[in-house]
């Protein structure tokens, strides 16, 4: 199994170092690279995951609102109180696309047998 690190880096450079807030925009800046950053872009028939229908991930150079992401409250009816809020390290949160609202999830993996 592979992991992936990401340096969480503001839009602007105007809030580095300082606590993410739900709601605030950031890049999540490869560790291997610091120049690449995970993109995302409205799914299409041409550009999408080739395991599911959802959009596809990928790390570019570009910087653009395509690789722009925002916290939310995992508790959907708490999102305006926590709106602008520090997130709390070990919450449990939700990482949506700035431009698509589309938001990252991770799936069970599909196991196939021989029957």
């Amino acid at each position: 199994m592979f992991r992936n690190t990401f340096i969480i880096r503001s839009v602007d450079d105007s809030l580095d170092g300082k606590p993410l807030r739900y709601g605030q925009r950031f890049r999540m800046e490869s560790v291997a690279s610091s120049k690449h950053c995970l993109n995302s872009e409205h799914t299409r028939i041409v550009a999408h995951s080739r395991s599911s229908t959802r959009q596809s991930v990928f790390l570019t150079t570009e910087q653009s609102s395509k690789n722009q992401w925002q916290i939310e409250s995992y508790e959907p009816l708490l999102r305006p109180e926590f709106e602008d809020r520090p997130v709390p390290h070990g919450t449990s949160l939700i990482i949506k696309h700035a431009l698509t609202g589309q938001v990252r999830k991770s799936q069970k993996s599909k196991t196939f047998s021989k029957n």
